[in-house]
């Protein structure tokens, strides 16, 4: 039998959805590790995400200016440069930095002094209330995704951990400042929307943990920046629960392109200029099929399905999250409101789709 209309391979073109495009992933399969052999460099000599345990932190085996970094930077700076300035374009510019491993080039590996960088947010007491799937990573040793237990880790590794993830970030500052050159060459920059986030945070040692995988702010509070041209939203701060699903219609309305139906997320455009619009109450966040979780302005709820256990924080009076609520008495009243609401917004939001599956 043969499939109808096949994908083909995943890392060649046409790709269906995009007219042009380059990929690449941790592991530096395709085009990015064909790159690294024309120029004499051995995918494996760099430490990534599927041979290194995630806490390592070096420095690259391979100069900036053939780092992954660089060259995603590189193929956005070679579509702009072929692209008509008359011509309207959409480009979309995914970064895997900053990510475990903790491996940034010369000279974002010393650009931060691990002594200058914050400690962790975290109390010893949270981890007895800790839902099981938290107490497994921060105790397990081998077989760990991790290659080590979070429980080890002192002060000193959780500083340098985060000076080379600042370095990390300095250097896609750095390229995305390239980009945005190249848009000032061509004279399109004042007509051009930037919109800037990220798909998750890091713990960075928050909560005695390390990666994401759990629904703390620290992970799922990303950063959000929408610059339209010339406009009066510009330099403005917002600060109102908002969801990832909302980015798309965001930007369509703004551009004067129908909203698809069935398309989940709203359009926060209005809200930006008048601070009295609250596009939501509380906000769902999902992962995987294991953890739900309701966020409100006052509240968390996250109900960890395979466990039966959950988290509960009065954000009012614990802002960091450091004291779980999910067992005690005197939060009954507050876990039956939360969690009423979270089965109403998860009846709401069911995905008819298969479950995605992904290595990361």
């Amino acid at each position: 039998l043969e499939a109808v209309n096949p994908q083909p391979n995943p890392w060649e073109f046409p790709f269906y959805g995009f007219e042009k495009g380059a990929f690449t992933e941790d592991n530096r399969v395709g085009p990015y590790g064909e790159y690294l052999k024309k120029h004499g460099l051995n995918v494996l000599d760099d430490p990534h995400s599927f041979t290194f345990g995630q806490h390592t932190t070096v420095q690259s085996a391979w100069p900036k200016e053939h780092h992954q970094t660089a060259w995603i930077a590189n193929k956005a700076i070679d579509f702009l440069q072929d692209h008509s300035e008359e011509t309207p374009f959409f480009m979309w510019v995914s970064f895997i930095h900053p990510h475990s491993p903790f491996n940034p080039p010369a000279p974002y590996d010393t650009m931060y002094d691990p002594k200058d960088m914050s400690l962790p947010i975290r109390s010893e007491e949270e981890i007895s209330k800790w839902p099981k799937v938290y107490q497994r990573r921060y105790k397990a040793k081998d077989g760990h995704h991790g290659g080590i237990s979070y429980s080890e880790f002192t002060d000193d590794d959780w500083q340098c951990l985060k000076a080379y993830y600042y370095g990390m970030i300095h250097f896609i500052d750095d390229e995305i400042g390239r980009i945005l050159n190249v848009l000032r060459e061509k004279e399109i920059l004042d007509q051009t929307l930037i919109v800037f986030t990220s798909d998750h945070g890091e713990m960075m040692g928050d909560h005695h943990l390390l990666l994401k995988g759990t629904q703390y702010d620290c992970v799922t509070n990303v950063p959000f920046l929408f610059a339209p041209p010339k406009s009066e939203l510009q330099n403005k701060k917002w600060n109102k629960l908002c969801q990832s699903i909302d980015i798309m219609p965001t930007i369509l309305e703004y551009v004067n392109v129908p909203i698809p139906k069935g398309v989940q997320g709203q359009s926060i455009l209005s809200a930006f200029s008048d601070p009295s619009l609250t596009p939501y109450d509380d906000v769902l966040i999902e992962m995987s099929k294991d953890i739900r979780t309701l966020r409100t302005e006052k509240a968390r709820i996250s109900w960890h399905s395979n466990d039966k256990e959950g988290e509960l924080y009065d954000l009012g009076k614990d802002p960091y999250c450091l004291n779980n609520l999910w067992n005690e008495s005197e939060a009954i009243s507050l876990k039956q409101r939360m969690m009423e609401s979270l089965l109403d917004r998860m009846t709401c939001n069911q995905d008819p789709l298969q479950e995605r599956k992904a290595l990361c």
